[in-house]
């Protein structure tokens, strides 16, 4: 079966469509093209479809289009603030991390005052000397406080770095798209 099948045509159908097209038809016509679009289905077809869709783009309110320049000044704008957005991102990241450290001192230095902040010191000294007396995996098992220490450490890092992400989504300054849909 041949499922390509031949798109009727006529011979006076560009000569409708350009009448049409001009807003001439069908009163500017010749009468031999009217009756042979009356009688012809092609032609017929072809001015009334044309015909409606000439009446549908005249009643379509004309939007104004902005000026070319200013569209390309905004998006100009738009693209350097972006790019100073992800060039500063790092930086903030950074900027987040040591607020988290320092605040992380400063918390530590008031809950014990500086004796406590001097045996914290003593404490991570601790730590290293742990670490050193450690050299089989055996030593390691048998030490829970480094156990302790070692996932203390972990813990630690874990809530900075959820911290600081945190810190950074909340940052996220883009501009939110207004309920309209446009951005002006």
């Amino acid at each position: 079966m041949n499922w390509t099948t031949a798109t009727p045509s006529c011979a006076h159908e560009q000569d409708v469509l350009d009448l049409v097209a001009t807003e001439q038809w069908p009163h500017r016509a010749t009468p031999e093209l009217a009756a042979h679009a009356s009688a012809c289905d092609v032609c017929r077809d072809v001015a009334m479809a044309a015909v409606a869709m000439a009446d549908l783009r005249d009643a379509a309110p004309a939007s104004p289009l902005p000026d070319a320049r200013l569209v390309w000044y905004r998006a100009q704008v738009r693209a350097r603030a972006d790019a100073a957005h992800r060039a500063a991102r790092p930086m903030f990241i950074a900027q987040a991390v040591a607020i988290t450290c320092v605040l992380g001192l400063g918390l530590t230095w008031l809950t014990s005052g500086a004796a406590g902040l001097a045996g914290w010191w003593q404490w991570l000294g601790s730590v290293g000397d742990s670490l050193v007396a450690v050299r089989t995996p055996t030593d390691l098992a048998s030490s829970p406080a480094l156990v302790r220490y070692v996932g203390l450490g972990v813990l630690g890092l874990v809530i900075a770095g959820l911290v600081a992400y945190s810190i950074v989504e909340l940052a996220d300054d883009r501009p939110l798209k207004p309920a309209g849909g446009r951005r002006d």
